[in-house]
């Protein structure tokens, strides 16, 4: 394989990460606008368009308590569907 067909193939690596970046800072942005809760990129896992987040269970039941109106605004501004949040 050569150098530039390399590179090509880890730019869409590279793509691919920092969309879910993205993501990540929309979740955590719309969690902290509707419940003023500050969570970590590293508490959130995102697979099969399903946000897990793993924090304490008080702070996931102050998140679920707002789930509805934080969906409805990570519909409007996320570009990657996310399905459900645990």
């Amino acid at each position: 394989m050569a150098h530039g067909n390399l590179g090509d193939f880890l730019s869409i690596f590279k793509n691919l990460l920092s969309h879910e970046e993205l993501v990540r800072e929309d979740i955590i942005s719309s969690i902290e606008t509707h419940t003023g809760i500050v969570l970590e990129k590293k508490q959130l896992t995102i697979k099969n368009s399903v946000c897990d987040i793993n924090t304490h269970p008080a702070v996931k039941n102050e998140i679920f308590l707002k789930k509805k109106e934080i969906m409805n605004s990570l519909r409007e501004s996320t570009h990657k569907k996310i399905s459900d949040i645990r």
